[in-house]
């Protein structure tokens, strides 16, 4: 006996598939006739072809959604899977399947974090990264996932951008946010107090920077605060005198060696531009380090700047 042809049996199975929902279909149909009938007597015509009209319409809107929340799942999975086996350009295809058609606010966001991710880590397309991380931040499920979303926007914003107006805000409200570390709360106030530093508003870097010092017991957060600090008291227009002496006091203070390195080599260049040689010169020799080869060659030059100073006529 010779084999169906497989074209036969597909449309076998369709022909039979056909006669199943046309059954279906005229089996609903026939029950609703009944309902319709038994509430003939208490309903008038209206609602009766109302009750029809649902009966008829509801099962198939309720079909097209599960549908649709059936393939974004789908497209969720895929994306996962292409994401494992490093397939960026096909996971971004799956992902965005979800964004734009999806109902679901949990895969939309799930999906835009994903995207986000795929954009920041492997691209390196920031922008595209921050427009994905705003949707998962407006169709977060919860304020935990929002948060998240969050804080990677204010790492983008801060570190990669360097669009400090905007990171601001954001970290206003993760500090305002519970719950968080103590290595977050001080990682986020610090960036908050280093973007009023760039952005020039020294007053409220400072107030910022002290808070740091106030609530942290991390070394290394304390000391990058009061190195901001003293970084603000040379970035002014206050008296020279006033803010080297100031930037020394908090010098004192540090204990990471190559903190209090980087914070002398900057008090010492600003000393330089105001032509204060020979206190430049002092701050570099104080740190007993000539066997640095940097600081030996501009020990140097600082001397013969300050020997030049003396000798020129007044």
């Amino acid at each position: 006996m010779s084999p169906i042809p497989l074209s036969t049996n597909r449309s076998a199975i369709v022909k039979m598939a056909g006669s199943v929902v046309r059954w279906l279909v005229a089996w609903s149909v026939s029950l609703c006739g009944v309902l319709i009938v038994r509430l003939r007597a208490s309903l008038p015509r209206a609602s009766a072809a109302a009750i029809l009209t649902m009966a008829l319409v509801l099962p198939v809107f309720m079909g097209l959604i599960t549908g649709c929340h059936s393939s974004d799942k789908t497209s969720l999975s895929r994306g996962r899977k292409a994401l494992e086996k490093n397939d960026y350009d096909s996971a971004i295809r799956e992902f965005n399947k979800v964004v734009e058609n999806s109902t679901d606010p949990s895969l939309i966001s799930e999906s835009s974090r994903f995207l986000a991710d795929i954009y920041i880590a492997q691209k390196k397309d920031y922008k595209m990264g921050l427009k994905y991380l705003d949707v998962s931040i407006n169709t977060s499920a919860n304020a935990l996932s929002s948060r998240e979303s969050m804080k990677r926007k204010a790492a983008v914003l801060f570190h990669h951008l360097s669009r400090y107006e905007e990171a601001i805000p954001l970290y206003v409200r993760l500090l305002g946010s519970d719950p968080l570390s103590p290595a977050e709360t001080g990682e986020y106030r610090l960036n908050l107090a280093k973007s009023y530093f760039l952005l020039s508003q020294f007053q409220q870097a400072r107030i910022e920077a002290q808070r740091v010092l106030k609530d942290s017991e991390d070394q290394q957060h304390r000391d990058r605060a009061s190195k901001l600090i003293a970084d603000t008291y040379i970035s002014g227009d206050g008296d020279a005198k006033d803010a080297a002496e100031q930037y020394k006091k908090i010098m004192g203070d540090i204990q990471d060696v190559e903190t209090k390195k980087d914070m002398a080599l900057n008090l010492a260049l600003w000393l330089e531009q105001k032509e204060k040689y020979k206190e430049a010169f002092t701050v570099l020799e104080n740190l007993n380090l000539k066997e640095d080869e940097f600081i030996a060659a501009k020990m140097k030059q600082l001397d013969r700047l300050y020997l030049l100073q003396t000798r020129r006529p007044r």
